[in-house]
């Protein structure tokens, strides 16, 4: 995990210095690092804007706790300095919680994590949103991509560490239009269309012939029946 932090921090310094385009429609405005431990998820957030504030952020947490209808437990915020000057630092938040994941069946609450970053005001709006679980491997049911009105999500899996990597790319800023489902939804498969015959069906087609062939021989009878014999 925490190399993995490093890997994050890494992306968010080369983000904030310039070294990746700010132009870039597709960069996140938060990363959110989720690792299950002993039944509970320990949160890692780092926020892109080194202006964010922190009582919004802390909003934002307990708008969190609300969604996973859980409390958060141990929230710290802080910044993380990586230079000099007032602004060259990462506003951070850890905490532990639950309601977020569920390996057993899994599924991940990329909805709850949507819903609580969406709707800030201006200059902090959050247009996109990346999702790490770290130390979790895709199954069957993991949800690997998903497009509404609302959102669009696209996963990643790696294996060296083991990730699940989501970028949650936000639509619209109203929470009550984003909804994202807990795990993949399987398409239905379209019932078979029955052939349709070309041509008669055998059974009639033999009723035909047979019929037919009575004709036939109806026929020749009323012939030599009707036929005079020569004197």
């Amino acid at each position: 995990m925490i190399f993995r932090l490093f890997q994050v921090t890494l992306v968010l310094l080369m983000v904030l210095t310039g070294s990746i385009s700010r132009s870039q429609d597709m960069r996140p405005g938060v990363s959110i690092v989720i690792k299950q431990d002993s039944g509970s998820e320990l949160v890692n957030i780092s926020m892109l804007n080194a202006k964010y504030p922190p009582e919004l952020l802390q909003q934002q947490i307990n708008s969190l706790g609300q969604e996973v209808g859980v409390a958060p437990r141990g929230v710290m915020i802080f910044a993380q300095a990586y230079g000099e000057g007032q602004y060259q630092r990462i506003v951070k938040a850890q905490f532990a919680i639950n309601g977020l994941m569920n390996r057993i069946r899994g599924e991940t609450n990329l909805q709850a994590l949507a819903r609580t970053f969406a709707g800030a005001p201006e200059p902090y709006t959050i247009h996109a949103i990346q999702v790490i679980l770290d130390g979790e491997l895709p199954q069957e049911r993991t949800l690997r991509t998903f497009a509404n009105e609302g959102t669009v999500v696209s996963g990643t899996a790696n294996s060296n560490p083991n990730t699940i990597e989501y970028l949650i790319q936000l639509k619209t800023q109203d929470r009550s239009r984003i909804h994202i489902p807990l795990s993949h939804i399987k398409e239905a498969q379209p019932e078979p269309v029955a052939k349709v015959q070309a041509g008669l069906p055998a059974n009639v087609l033999i009723l035909l012939i047979v019929f037919a062939s009575i004709a036939a021989g109806a026929l020749v009878y009323f012939l030599m029946v009707g036929r005079t014999p020569d004197r």
